[in-house]
């Protein structure tokens, strides 16, 4: 008993130092926002606050504005995959009544409640009249195909939504708070592509970068990065996870951003990769700043980095949503390092991914 007081008190304390060093009110709504999902596991506390607390594109915040719109009665999704749940699950819609998927008519889908028609099901029992349809696939061709079957149908073209190519707005992401200076240096801690790397170089302006080190254990991901990596100077790549001591993971892979260190339990097939400290592998090196986006593996590349961290503070720019206690168990981690680190958060997504911490 006297245990659990002592751990609740410790995240009071921890929450209220981390609340302490948020330096605008963004900031403090995002905080609060992410505790809510993480003790609820409600996305409604994140995805549904106003666009002045979200750093979104025009294209996707005017989609965030058609799904909440009240000018139907009904609203389906068009897809019952991932991308169609995970809009159920995490945007709340009123008027969302079911899916359409041919492939699975007559089923329940099983996290939303929701019944699952084919299209000529649902148009049979109600019509398309008062129906919006919201089209969840991301891939341009599929989603033609599926435009053209409600057009076919008669479908009203005003009713029909179609999902941007990507939730997110990572034009901006993991700089917005900085500015650069002469002779930045840049640690790219799951670079999957090395768009970052290039959009470093782009921030740096005319004030000239002196290198960037870019590391990506995903075997496809760093073919590309490699030969991205080519046409920067000074870039360098490296085919290593990120950990708190140099050694070897399990990492479950399949050439895209979700890959990530895994543990025996979570999945018992995928390769091992060699992983190292950042401390360790660039001692000697100065370091002007460091991002993270590696799928929950940031709390151990933190302490992994330590020494850079205490003795240079760079820029740091974190990801902290792979996990429902990253919220607070990353910012207390970086403060126990440094006290005098300033903190920001935004968040880039129309759902509840892709939320950053600046430290500075």
């Amino acid at each position: 008993m006297n245990k659990s007081f002592g751990e609740n008190k410790m995240i009071f304390t921890d929450t209220r130092r981390i609340y302490d060093h948020l330096q605008d009110e963004v900031s403090r709504k995002l905080f609060a926002a992410r505790l809510n999902v993480s003790a609820t596991g409600e996305a409604r506390y994140l995805t549904m606050l106003p666009a002045e607390y979200r750093n979104l594109s025009a294209d996707i915040e005017q989609f965030r504005m058609k799904l909440l719109s009240n000018d139907v009665k009904k609203t389906v999704i068009f897809g019952a995959g991932f991308n169609g749940i995970t809009i159920a699950q995490q945007i709340h819609m009123e008027s969302l009544i079911a899916f359409i998927d041919s492939n699975r008519g007559g089923q329940i889908e099983t996290s939303t409640n929701l019944p699952i028609f084919s299209l000529d099901d649902y148009i049979q029992r109600y019509g398309t009249g008062d129906t919006r349809f919201i089209i969840s696939v991301s891939d341009r061709y599929a989603a033609g195909e599926m435009y053209g079957q409600l057009i076919q149908k008669e479908v009203d073209s005003k009713k029909i939504i179609m999902i941007p190519s990507d939730y997110r707005n990572n034009v901006s992401q993991y700089f917005d708070l900085f500015v650069p200076e002469e002779h930045e240096t840049f640690v790219d801690c799951g670079c999957f592509d090395a768009g970052t790397a290039f959009r470093f170089a782009g921030w740096c302006g005319t004030k000239e970068y002196d290198k960037i080190w870019c590391f990506e254990p995903d075997r496809v991901s760093y073919e590309i990065s490699s030969k991205a990596c080519a046409r920067l100077t000074n870039c360098y790549i490296y085919p290593y996870g990120i950990s708190d001591r140099k050694g070897t993971a399990m990492f479950a892979s399949d050439g895209k951003e979700n890959s990530k260190i895994v543990s025996q339990s979570e999945k018992k097939t995928g390769d091992m990769i060699e992983t190292i400290a950042l401390d360790e592998f660039l001692r000697g090196e100065r370091i002007t700043f460091i991002k993270m986006d590696i799928e929950g593996a940031e709390r151990d590349a933190l302490k992994g980095a330590e020494q850079i961290i205490k003795a240079q503070k760079p820029k740091l720019a974190i990801s902290i949503y792979h996990k429902p206690d990253d919220i607070v168990a990353i910012p207390s981690l970086i403060l126990e390092m440094r006290m005098d680190y300033k903190f920001y958060i935004r968040h880039y997504s129309l759902l509840t991914n892709e939320t950053i911490l600046y430290a500075i």
